[in-house]
């Protein structure tokens, strides 16, 4: 895939870009400790046990997500795009700003994605949704967690092996959010 500037000002759109979410990447500790330090005084005990129970894994799960889709999904997906390119007998490009957004998208979707057991877990928590009712519609957790792994993942550049292997990741993560989230309401 080689990597064209169609604009004039394309190269330096892509790095305007590329530095913003880096330094919204790197910035994030302090914009977190600053939204806490204003909500802090108004919470409850119990809400500020929530919030740190909740931060960690919520972290680490998105960072999960994004390193998932920056090592598995992209790198399959650009594949596919020189393969079907060439197989036009087209010279394969993409620009700066087209390639800069597509990763920048698809690390996001596939790291919110990831978030799926703490949303489960935070509406098993506040009594919204009970454990019993998240294992009685797995069916469709199944199916929708196949139905988004195969939107976001590249069309046929594997034979289906990324959209597998995120369609399972995704299931299991929704019953690891019915696990927790049957503990957190045994507890409370």
């Amino acid at each position: 895939m080689l990597l064209i500037n169609v604009n004039p000002f394309d190269s330096l759109t892509a790095d305007v870009y590329s530095c913003l979410v880096l330094a919204l990447i790197c910035s994030m500790p302090v914009w977190v400790y600053e939204i806490h330090s204003f909500v802090d005084p108004a919470l409850l005990p119990a809400e500020k046990r929530l919030i740190k129970l909740f931060t960690i894994p919520s972290a680490l799960l998105f960072a999960g997500g994004v390193f998932f889709a920056y090592y598995f999904v992209l790198p399959f997906l650009f594949r596919f795009m020189l393969y079907f390119a060439l197989a036009f007998h087209v010279l394969p490009t993409i620009s700066v700003i087209s390639f800069i957004m597509m990763v920048f998208a698809y690390m996001m979707g596939i790291g919110l994605s990831f978030e799926m057991p703490m949303v489960m877990v935070a509406l098993s928590y506040v009594h919204m949704v009970s454990w019993r009712t998240w294992l009685q519609y797995w069916r469709y957790a199944v199916v929708v967690s196949f139905f988004i792994a195969l939107i976001i993942s590249p069309p046929g550049a594997t034979g289906g092996i990324v959209e597998i292997s995120l369609g399972l990741l995704l299931s299991a993560m929704f019953f690891a959010g019915v696990l927790v989230s049957r503990m957190i309401q045994g507890k409370t």
